[in-house]
């Protein structure tokens, strides 16, 4: 294939990842509430981290649940789920293979990664793979969570740097020929 036709291609898929998550924000926008999946082992946890979500946004969101990866990708699989709240600690996958895991199956779902305080630096890797958004569960406050779920969902949030680079390539695209841009 020719150089021209591969942007056109990065530029068609970003323009669908887009697409899907604008879906997703207007659906909220229109009176639609977000859905989100929280998944955590931790039934405390996710306890208050749905009140401080009901807190914030009230009757904007729907929050489902669920205690371990293997229940959290069979929802997710059934649609209708805009973002996920998800515990990189879970029974059946611990650290960043969670996020992969979740990643990979799912790429266009926006995805927060909830961690402890120690475990910043799993948070900054997940962020760069991929996740939308990172918050310290300990230090969640509702604006906190409201902010970072609405960001998420809306495609704000943080991006890979394939993205990144797809984003600038696309950009690069018009009328078929590739644009030379000076950063």
């Amino acid at each position: 294939m020719t150089r021209c036709l591969l942007h056109a291609q990065y530029a068609e898929i970003l323009r669908v990842r887009l697409l899907l998550t604008r879906v997703a924000a207007d659906r909220h926008v229109m009176g639609d509430p977000m859905t989100l999946l929280l998944v955590d082992d931790s039934a405390r946890d996710a306890i208050l981290l749905e009140e401080q979500l009901f807190d914030s946004m009230g009757d904007g969101v729907t929050v489902e649940y669920a205690a371990s990866l293997r229940a959290a990708l069979e929802r997710v699989v059934k649609g209708g789920v805009d973002g996920i709240l998800l515990s990189l600690y879970l029974p059946d996958s611990s650290g960043l293979e969670t996020f992969e895991r979740v990643a990979e199956a799912h790429p266009t779902l926006a995805i927060i990664v909830m961690t402890g305080r120690d475990d910043a630096r799993a948070a900054e890797r997940a962020v760069r793979l991929g996740a939308r958004g990172h918050v310290v569960k300990d230090e969640a406050t509702p604006a906190k969570l409201a902010r970072a779920v609405t960001n998420a969902v809306r495609g704000r949030g943080a991006k890979c740097p394939r993205t990144r680079a797809l984003d600038r390539r696309s950009a690069r695209v018009e009328c078929g020929r590739p644009r030379r841009h000076t950063i």
